[in-house]
């Protein structure tokens, strides 16, 4: 594959020419690795590790992948391609098989799982039922009986929001309905209480890599934005978020602005929203 410089082709089929590249790149640019360092919220160190092919010092595939593409834009080449010669150079996955007795086992913890869950939410169902029954038994019994011959005078009907009939000395009257001590059955909201409506809003006013993870290690995002895109995702923390250049997005969770922790001199940045003692930096 051949990757174009502003005035250098530079034939690449190894990690190592893919670090010629870059070096041919920033010399053409005349850029010193320093220039390009502090431009690019690197070390020196790292920008030596990518001239000389030397990835596995650097960080996981997916950070390689932003720093290649921030390379390349600074130095007018083109970014995709280096990052697609990275990705076909890297040795390919291979595939676990779970043994048969295995997948049995999981099949039978599986059907037991479903069952517990089915057991579960038909008594659930049961108790709702129930409680609704008590509350419309609690309502017949105490709706209060006028006779004819007791009205004293007119009955008003009340159609205020907030009061609800009662008798007193045999005569239709109102009660405040908020005096009334709160049903046992409904459950109780708190302001902290974590909702699967809670909306994690990223906005990317340059290019960025993104990784989203559920705190069971689930990979919920991983994926390179471009500049001007949004992220609107329903999440629940606590969520790992690792960026891969903090100073590119804007973030909020559920209209709140968070503040990404970014030690200084670095780009990248970790943290777990949700979780602020256990939150924590990387470069």
């Amino acid at each position: 594959m051949t990757i174009a410089a502003p005035s250098v082709e530079t034939s690449v089929s190894d990690l190592v020419g893919i670090g010629r590249a870059l070096q041919q790149g920033r010399v053409e640019k005349g850029l010193t690795k320093e220039n390009v360092a502090k431009e690019l919220h690197l070390h020196v160190r790292q920008i030596n590790a990518l001239e000389s092919g030397d990835f596995s010092s650097l960080n996981s595939p997916a950070f390689i992948k932003g720093y290649l593409r921030s390379c390349a834009k600074l130095y007018g080449m083109s970014g995709d391609n280096l990052v697609d010669l990275y990705t076909s150079l890297q040795p390919p996955q291979q595939k676990t098989y779970m043994p048969a007795a295995a997948v049995s086992s999981q099949k039978i913890i599986l059907a037991s799982a479903h069952s517990n869950k089915t057991t579960i939410l038909l008594l659930l169902s049961v108790l709702f039922v129930a409680g609704v029954a008590y509350s419309l038994w609690l309502g017949f019994r105490n709706l209060p009986i006028v006779l004819p011959d007791k009205i004293e005078a007119p009955v008003e009907l009340v159609s205020d929001i907030g009061v609800a009939p009662s008798e007193i000395s045999g005569v239709l009257a109102v009660t405040d309905v908020s005096a009334m001590p709160p049903d046992p059955n409904q459950p109780i909201m708190t302001p902290n209480q974590d909702s699967q409506n809670s909306v994690l809003h990223v906005e990317f006013v340059d290019d960025c890599w993104v990784q989203l993870k559920s705190d069971d290690g689930k990979v919920l995002q991983d994926k390179t934005y471009k500049k001007g895109e949004v992220l609107d995702m329903p999440v629940k923390t606590p969520l790992h978020i690792w960026l891969g250049r903090a100073a590119a997005v804007n973030v909020s969770y559920n209209g709140a602005v968070v503040t990404v922790p970014v030690k200084p001199g670095f780009q990248s940045a970790q943290f777990v929203l949700g979780d602020e003692p256990s939150s924590r930096e990387t470069e």
